[in-house]
Parts: structure tokens; C-alpha cells; sequence
């Protein structure tokens, strides 16, 4: 019986489990983004958590979980992180639910993190897009020069009220307010692209 347990023991995975994002890690490799799961029994509850990777401390964590359980969270489809040249700031898009992923930005400092607060998007798009939105995702697409990010904005809106699928480029720009950081809308365009 002890032979047994003690194979149990072994075989079972460690508590809590970690998983690298992928491209979490900051040019410098000064931070690094994880997800964490912390309770076993529950597969799709998990955090995001920000490392200081010179102390080893967690100096974020914020539940990420929802759509997916823990093995699936670091597909392409479900995470996605982009770094800025300076390593200030980490974009990081999150699948929350079957039809919605969000971006947030983050600051990261040696000790704690600043989540710099972004644009309601899915307002941005109703405004835009006539009938009921169906789909929303926001994802980080590339950092500009002078703390700019470029982000787009798909989805879809039901196509029985003049809807169909969508995609609008959103231009930030992140400066410094009070030693706290600010993202401002600086453009927001429907991109009339052919995509295939």
C-alpha cells in the first residue's frame, strides 16, 4: 500500500502548478508573466501573475480564468503579450469568454504593478456598428514609438440587423499623469481591408 501512495505522490502534479506565458518574459528578463493555478480541483480557475524575476516575489496576481482550463491557456488564441521597446509597459490580451477577449496594460515597477485603464471598446463599436455585438476581442498588435499602441478590434455583430464581422484599429497613446501612467484614445478606424 505505501508503494502505491508513494507512486500516487510522484505522478501527481505539483500545487500550485505555473505556466510561462508565452513572450512574458521582458527583453531584459527583469519580469515575467505566468499563469498560476492554485486549486486543483478547479481547472479553469487560475491567475496571471507578474513576477519580479531578481527577488522571485509576485508582485501581481489577478484571477485570468474563465474559458478555458489551465492546459489550454497558453495557446495563441487565448493569451497573447507584447512588451514595449522601453520594457515600461506589457499589453497582454486574455480570452475571458467563447466570444470576448480584452486587453490590459500593465506597468511594472520592482516592487508592484500599475493596471493603466484602457478605453471600454465594446462602447467605441456599438457607437460604430448598428444592431447587437455578438463578438468583441481587442488584441495588442504592435508597440509604436513615443509609448503608442496599436490594437485591433474584431468581432462580430448579429447580421439580421445589418451587422456581419468587424475590425477597427485603435491608437493609444500611454504618458505619465501624476506619476500614475494614462492611456488616451488617440484614433479609432474601421479598417476596410480585404481579408481572406
Amino acid at each position: 500500500m505505501r508503494v502505491i501512495l508513494l507512486l500516487l505522490a510522484l505522478c501527481s502534479p505539483a500545487w500550485p502548478a505555473q505556466e510561462d506565458i508565452p513572450d512574458g518574459a521582458s527583453p531584459d528578463h527583469r519580469y515575467k508573466l505566468v499563469f498560476a493555478q492554485n486549486d486543483p480541483v478547479e481547472p479553469q480557475a487560475y491567475d496571471l501573475e507578474i513576477l519580479n524575476t531578481e527577488t522571485g516575489q509576485i508582485i501581481f496576481s489577478e484571477g485570468a480564468g474563465g474559458f478555458v482550463s489551465f492546459d489550454g491557456a497558453n495557446s495563441p488564441e487565448q493569451v497573447k503579450c507584447l512588451w514595449s521597446p522601453s520594457q515600461k509597459f506589457v499589453a497582454v490580451y486574455k480570452r475571458g469568454a467563447k466570444r470576448d477577449g480584452d486587453t490590459s496594460l500593465y506597468a511594472p515597477s520592482p516592487d508592484s504593478v500599475q493596471k493603466v485603464s484602457l478605453p471600454d471598446f465594446a462602447v467605441l463599436v456599438q457607437d460604430e456598428i448598428p444592431g447587437e455585438l455578438r463578438a468583441v476581442y481587442v488584441r495588442p498588435e504592435l508597440w509604436l514609438p513615443n509609448h503608442h499602441l496599436a490594437l485591433s478590434v474584431t468581432g462580430l455583430s448579429y447580421a439580421d440587423r445589418g451587422g456581419g464581422d468587424f475590425r477597427f484599429i485603435a491608437i493609444l497613446k500611454v504618458t505619465s499623469v501624476s506619476h500614475r501612467w494614462k492611456a488616451t484614445l488617440l484614433s479609432f478606424q474601421r479598417d476596410e481591408t480585404k481579408r481572406d
